[in-house]
């Protein structure tokens, strides 16, 4: 803790980080701990426990900001995100106990494997959102036509905010579990894959897969940083230097994002991603 207060280059670069991040925030809904958590154990030296405890901490925080900036645009789907929240709480919390059973069983190369794991996972993602970004003329996902709305798994649900055909609520719940592992054990915040899996699966507008995703984001989040915090592995002088940071970012990236049709919303998330894993790969070939 004394290092950290006595270290403003740390503090400032945390600032910068927390800035960047919560512009993302804004604009795709994504609470940033695919950037924060490789960050910190790459460019902070943090252990990796302590990495995932804090971007657990911070997602908590800029999600609530994004949440709150974006609360007014009547973008939410309650029952698409009381759905998707409930699966990934849980699975959150089985991701926490797989996390500390791989990180004893790898041992040293544990830092490695989150990296690979980052990369496996984000580069078909990024490559299906870029695709479907090439196909979409407008904001509007066409009826019938995505995976989910095809897939008749009861209780079915019509969101409110959409003229899509009614959903698989117990497929909703799946999606959120799915996700919620992968933030348990790895710190990705979620919105990172839930935002192309709404688009693309469920079939959701770019603008509502925000606001939904981010709901998503803050309560599994905070699932997330008592489980860490139960292990000391969040320090929140950390975590409270990059929300300073990135209320100023959260802010301007919803201004952007409400005035960015859906179409390029995709496209620019789908650079994000693949400039990040291509980030990440150099990271790894460095240190082989």
């Amino acid at each position: 803790m004394e290092t950290i207060l006595s270290d403003p280059l740390l503090l400032l670069w945390l600032g910068l980080l927390g800035l960047g991040v919560g512009f993302l925030t804004g604009m795709f809904g994504i609470g940033g701990a695919f950037i924060t958590t490789p960050a910190m154990i790459i460019l902070v030296g943090l252990d990796e426990s302590l990495a995932v405890g804090c971007s657990m901490g911070f997602t908590l925080g800029n999600g609530m900001l994004g949440l709150r900036q974006h609360r007014g645009a009547g973008n939410l789907e309650p029952a698409a995100l009381s759905s998707i929240a409930l699966g990934a709480c849980v699975g959150t919390g089985l991701g926490f106990l797989f996390h500390y059973s791989l990180k004893e069983a790898v041992g040293e190369r544990f830092d490695d494997l989150v990296s690979t794991l980052f990369i496996i996972i984000l580069i078909p993602i990024g490559l299906l959102v870029w695709w479907q970004s090439s196909k979409s003329a407008d904001d509007k996902s066409p009826s019938g036509h995505h995976l989910l709305s095809r897939l008749h798994v009861p209780p079915m649900v019509k969101l409110r905010q959409s003229d899509l055909p009614p959903l698989s609520l117990s497929l909703l719940t799946l999606i959120g579990l799915s996700i919620g592992v992968l933030k348990g054990m790895l710190g990705i915040g979620g919105g990172i894959i839930l935002i192309p899996i709404l688009i693309l699966v469920v079939g959701m507008a770019p603008h509502r897969a925000v606001v939904t995703c981010l709901g998503m984001v803050v309560l599994s989040s905070l699932v997330g940083t008592i489980l860490y915090a139960s292990r000391g592995d969040i320090d929140f002088f950390l975590v409270g230097a990059m929300l300073v940071g990135s209320f100023a970012g959260v802010v301007l990236g919803t201004r952007l994002c409400h005035v960015t049709s859906g179409r390029r919303l995709k496209r620019m998330l789908a650079v994000l991603i693949l400039a990040f894993v291509a980030f990440l790969l150099v990271q790894v070939i460095s240190q082989t």
